[in-house]
């Protein structure tokens, strides 16, 4: 074969290889942004149920577990 005829031949080679690669990497992409966008409703939902949880529980006349009334915080011992 002429060197013309090889150099067409690896072109082509190299334009199918990079079709599948291209086609690999997009469906993996696609798959990771499903997975994203799952999380992301579930973290979503997460956060809505606590949210009323909190709205339904009584509030408690001490305050809540993180400091006094108003959540307001020890500034010398903030684990208080």
């Amino acid at each position: 074969m002429h060197l013309d005829e090889r150099l067409e031949k690896s072109r082509e080679v190299i334009g199918k290889q990079l079709a599948v690669g291209q086609k690999k990497v997009s469906s993996a992409f696609n798959n990771i942004w499903a997975e994203m966008e799952a999380m992301r409703e579930a973290q979503r939902r997460r956060a809505e149920e606590q949210k009323l949880a909190r709205e339904s529980e009584p509030n408690s006349p001490i305050g809540d577990r993180h400091g006094g009334p108003g959540g307001a915080r020890c500034e010398f011992y903030p684990f208080f």
